[in-house]
């Protein structure tokens, strides 16, 4: 019984891990017009070119559609003009900034959810990052 659920583990874990660092093939060839085409199958009578493809990730990687790219660039034309002032954000970091300021100990819950209190140098830190979430934002 052993073995058997031994087996059945390894041979579960071959298959994921096989469909996994799978790539996909595909084929480039050109038309009698001077078209470039795509395929998964290769054309019959012509040459052409096998491409093996490869995302570096698990799952397959979604291709950006024309509002994403329309927004990349109005992203990068915004970034050359200057950084976007966020008001939400301003007010958060005005608000930590007075938190901060204001009480001398400060409590933060930590990875696992437990609370525990700033040192002088964390204390610091925060107030720092804070100011320049102000001077980025407001």
């Amino acid at each position: 019984m052993y073995k058997t659920l031994l087996l059945l583990l390894g041979l579960i874990t071959t298959l994921v891990f096989t469909s996994i660092g799978a790539a996909e093939t595909y084929y480039k060839w050109v038309d009698d017009d001077n078209v470039t085409h795509y395929s998964k199958q290769p054309p019959k009578g012509r040459d052409f070119t096998k491409i093996q493809t490869s995302t570096g990730h698990s799952a397959p990687v979604a291709a950006k559609d024309a509002n994403q790219v329309s927004n990349d660039k109005t992203a990068q034309t915004t970034a050359a003009a200057g950084p976007v002032k966020d008001k939400v954000i301003c007010k958060q970091a005005q608000a930590n900034l007075k938190t901060m300021q204001e009480h001398a100990r400060i409590r933060q819950k930590d990875q696992y959810g437990e609370e525990r209190l700033l040192t002088d140098e964390e204390k610091a830190e925060e107030i720092r990052r804070a100011r320049e979430a102000i001077k980025t934002n407001c």
